[in-house]
């Protein structure tokens, strides 16, 4: 794991998907979490591997800070409609 340096400006993402566990140590590189989904919808698997994913550098982690954009429940049906207002939503809270 990369040390975040808290002073120093790194590229952001947003990671949509169902959540990003809480004992992660990729939660160092967090800026912010928006949530649509209720607790029991969570699926921190998921959105764990796609964050590590996203931060990977070869065999280390970070350089990127993210926003936690949890949308995508794990147990329900999405619909496109659904996901566009909700995305709509957090676009417009966050520069």
């Amino acid at each position: 794991m990369i040390p975040r340096d808290y002073s120093a400006d790194y590229p952001k993402a947003g990671i949509v998907d169902s959540g990003i566990s809480e004992s992660s140590y990729l939660k160092e590189w967090e800026i912010g979490t928006e949530t649509f989904i209720e607790p029991t919808d969570k699926n921190p698997r998921h959105g764990t591997f796609v964050c590590g994913r996203l931060l990977s550098d070869n065999d280390k982690f970070g350089k990127i800070t993210y926003l936690n954009i949890e949308i995508i429940p794990a147990n329900k049906p999405l619909t496109i409609d659904v996901f566009h207002k909700k995305h709509e939503s957090t676009s417009e809270k966050t520069p």
